[in-house]
């Protein structure tokens, strides 16, 4: 996040929180066999992310937001090398707040392994189509 000027430009200014109840990655052994990450206390969580917009060719504003990540935690690992940055009850405030981007890094860390829970799910969750229930259920792949 320090090293992309885009992303510098934004931090100071233009932080926000991205509500969730789960994320999805995919594991890559061979096939990629795509997981459903949540917090086993099953509440909603706030993942860290920055948002910007700009003038498009056309003329046209365009408003885009990214998801920060950072390394996987232990728990991760087994899935995937990274994970998005979960935001801890309390640290909300203090990631919109006005802070030094010095704090606001300190953030910027895996959330505790002993609190995420994980199942494999269809590859259903491949398609923006497939908006349905069924990718959600656990699946044996």
């Amino acid at each position: 996040i320090n090293e992309k000027p885009s992303f510098r430009s934004v931090l100071g200014t233009k932080r926000c929180l991205i509500p969730a109840d789960a994320f999805y990655e995919w594991k890559q052994n061979g096939d990629k066999v795509p997981y459903r990450i949540f917090l086993k206390n099953s509440r909603l969580f706030a993942l860290a992310g920055l948002w910007d917009y700009w003038r498009a060719p056309d003329g046209s504003i365009v408003h885009s937001f990214t998801i920060i990540t950072t390394g996987a935690n232990t728990f991760m690992q087994n899935i995937h090398d990274r994970m998005p940055v979960i935001l801890r009850h309390g640290e909300e405030k203090l990631w919109l707040g006005q802070h030094s981007a010095d704090d606001l890094l300190k953030l910027l860390k895996p959330y505790p392994s002993d609190e995420m829970d994980a199942y494999p799910v269809s590859k259903l969750i491949n398609s923006p189509k497939n908006d349905s229930p069924e990718v959600l259920e656990a699946y044996e792949p």
